[in-house]
């Protein structure tokens, strides 16, 4: 299911010291012999301050495999794990994550910080599709608010459908409000306006922000501006984070978005600090899941002035 250069049908097989891949306690004798695949980030040194950095490992899917759920692991100060599909595959090895390539890659799973938890569980019955021949590459992000280097290891585990099993495929819409500039130690709040192309059907819904979120809204709006619905409406906790507040509704009865209708998304921050925060330091953004895969979806938000 997963292929290579160095992996083997043991436990767990080093590939070239950036991760491990391991079988999910499913015996030799299963006509399928895989029920997860986890990656094992080794034992790696968190400098001071904020860290995203993006493993690319060469484990590789020899035939498509369908995830339906992730846990994960990490060290002191983690924020999340996630974990993708390339579209492009990239040489082995890591490297502080660019903005660039993450319209490379494609989201399947993620767990939060220390508790392991999966924070894109999919109902029963339901996957993500990660085809043939793709890449697995592992963000990891740790805020490490000591003076000091901290070392420390990750591991993010998929579980996976038989095809039989999934009876709807679902993949990510998320809108992103990336060109803001919270000043220095301020209150500032900003709404920025997408607007459909197409019509979704969402599963799931959730904001992100990091530690100076302070509020979060989404509302549905029609396609004149009139407000039809609030989605999402949080006081931010930092806990959020990596544990957001998470809509979800079932395959049965979706939420329902129309082309030519708009999310307008409201983030408000309180900076502390001295320096002015801009993005990826934080974040303004939607991250769904809609029903009937047919690619990946990203709407960029309008700016529609501070407030």
């Amino acid at each position: 299911m997963v292929a290579a250069a160095s992996a083997s049908r043991s436990a767990a097989s080093t590939v070239r010291e950036h991760a491990t891949v391991s079988r999910g306690g499913v015996s030799d004798e299963s006509p399928d012999p895989y029920s997860a695949v986890k990656v094992v980030i080794p034992r790696h040194v968190v400098e001071p301050g904020d860290s995203f950095e993006c493993y690319y490992t060469d484990l590789k899917t020899d035939r498509a495999i369908y995830v339906n759920s992730s846990t994960g692991k990490q060290g002191p100060g983690g924020h999340h794990l996630t974990i993708y599909y390339a579209t492009v595959s990239q040489e082995v090895g890591h490297h502080k994550c660019i903005d660039v390539e993450m319209a490379e890659l494609r989201q399947v799973g993620a767990a939060g910080d220390a508790k392991g938890d999966g924070v894109i569980d999919l109902p029963p019955g339901v996957a993500v599709e990660v085809p043939a021949g793709k890449q697995l590459v592992v963000q990891t992000h740790y805020i490490n608010a000591t003076a000091q280097p901290r070392e420390v290891e990750d591991e993010i585990t998929v579980h996976l459908l038989q095809r039989e099993d999934v009876k709807r495929f679902v993949q990510s819409f998320v809108v992103v409000d990336g060109t803001f500039e919270i000043p220095p130690r301020a209150d500032y709040s900003r709404t920025a306006v997408c607007t459909l192309k197409e019509d979704l059907s969402l599963i799931m819904a959730l904001g992100h922000m990091h530690e100076c979120g302070h509020h979060y809204k989404l509302e549905h709006l029609d396609a004149t501006g009139r407000l039809l619905d609030t989605v999402l409406d949080e006081d931010w906790e930092t806990s959020f984070t990596s544990h957001p507040p998470t809509k979800r509704w079932t395959p049965e009865a979706p939420y329902k978005l129309a082309a030519g209708e708009k999310l307008r998304q409201t983030c408000t921050w309180k900076n502390p600090d001295g320096d002015k925060v801009l993005f990826p330091t934080e974040m303004c953004i939607a991250f769904t899941m809609y029903l009937d895969d047919h690619g990946f979806v990203e709407c960029a938000a309008a700016p529609d002035g501070p407030r």
